[in-house]
């Protein structure tokens, strides 16, 4: 079972990306302490994609370095947890995000999460693993909220 935990995401691949940020610890390549500022950021190297197109990337995270190996190495994770999607959109093909009619409330695994991360104050992006492609799912919850949610001591309220 996966390890999806929470971090503050300063820059991603060297460019500016202040996110919160939702990340499977099974896809974490390797971390070490931030040269600039050892005591305060750690930069993460993570496989964001698919075994296909498998791609990695730096993120400089906003958390000494024990604290991101306690959160991704000692967490436990709910196996699934429901979520109101508002719309979807498959990426690798040219399908077009899928507005619903009524929020539709999704049943995700956690081992099928990539990432996600905040895109307003109130929605979330999540990518998951559907096959050779990648699904993204508009949330009307925030990455925190999923954080609380995948926590086997929490749930995920309605939004």
């Amino acid at each position: 079972m996966a390890v999806l935990a929470l971090f503050t995401c300063l820059q991603r691949d060297r460019q500016p990306f202040e996110k919160n940020l939702l990340l499977n610890a099974r896809r974490v390549v390797s971390f070490t302490k931030d040269s600039q500022s050892p005591l305060s950021k750690t930069q993460l190297w993570y496989n964001e994609g698919d075994g296909e197109r498998g791609k990695t990337v730096s993120y400089q995270l906003s958390h000494f370095i024990n604290t991101v190996s306690t959160r991704l190495f000692e967490d436990e994770t709910n196996p699934f947890i429901y979520v109101q999607v508002v719309s979807y959109k498959e990426i690798g093909f040219s399908k077009e995000r899928v507005p619903m009619a009524n929020q539709d409330k999704w049943k995700i695994n956690s081992d099928a999460v990539l990432y996600a991360y905040d895109i307003s104050t109130t929605q979330s992006y999540i990518f998951l693993q559907k096959g050779l492609n990648v699904l993204r799912l508009l949330t009307s919850h925030t990455v925190a909220d999923l954080s609380r949610a995948y926590s086997r001591s929490n749930s995920l309220s309605k939004s």
